[in-house]
């Protein structure tokens, strides 16, 4: 209902109500019963603030942030690939060393002389391993290394396995027994 309806319905109610003259109609039960159900439809159609549903909010600015995340991811793409032209020429990139891939192994030996572990050892690193005691020469080792493992770790492991120590010399590596033991 409208609230020019109400008012109108309001109004003939009230002059039905009232004395002809108007006089003590506030005192007459009905009258008053009317003021009060009259009063009482002011409260409930006064006018109330709006309240705004998070999820209306949420509608209102999520694209605006979508928005700005969208200039955002594009600004951040494009100076990334401004510093990247600046710090790179723009050329081919190079191929990757074909010695670096063929360096690692895995080197597992089953029962091996020390002598061949030793000589292996020296080739793939390329630098001096020797057996000072003659004991070492056919000792049998079973173990697995990795050529991306340094060599004094290989070495380190090696004597733990064989009971004996190792040294790096002048001109390389040496494994030997102690005879104190």
């Amino acid at each position: 209902m409208a609230k020019r309806d109400v008012d109108t319905c309001i109004d003939q109610m009230a002059s039905q109500v009232h004395s002809p003259k108007g006089a003590q109609a506030d005192r007459d039960a009905v009258f008053a019963r009317l003021k009060g159900r009259l009063e009482g439809a002011e409260a409930r159609s006064a006018v109330r603030p709006h309240h705004t549903s998070s999820f209306s909010l949420i509608r209102k600015y999520g694209m605006a942030a979508s928005f700005i995340l969208g200039v955002f991811f594009v600004l951040s793409a494009a100076t990334y690939l401004w510093v990247e032209r600046d710090q790179l020429p723009w050329s081919e990139p190079a191929a990757a060393p074909v010695e670096a891939a063929a360096q690692y192994q895995e080197l597992h030996y089953n029962q091996e002389p020390l002598s061949y572990i030793v000589a292996q050892l020296s080739d793939i690193y390329q630098t001096p391993v020797r057996l000072c005691s003659p004991e070492l020469t056919d000792h049998q080792v079973t173990a697995s290394f990795s050529t991306d493992e340094p060599l004094t770790d290989i070495l380190s492991a090696l004597s733990v396995v064989v009971h004996c120590q190792w040294r790096q010399s002048p001109d390389g590596y040496e494994l030997f027994l102690t005879y104190g033991q």
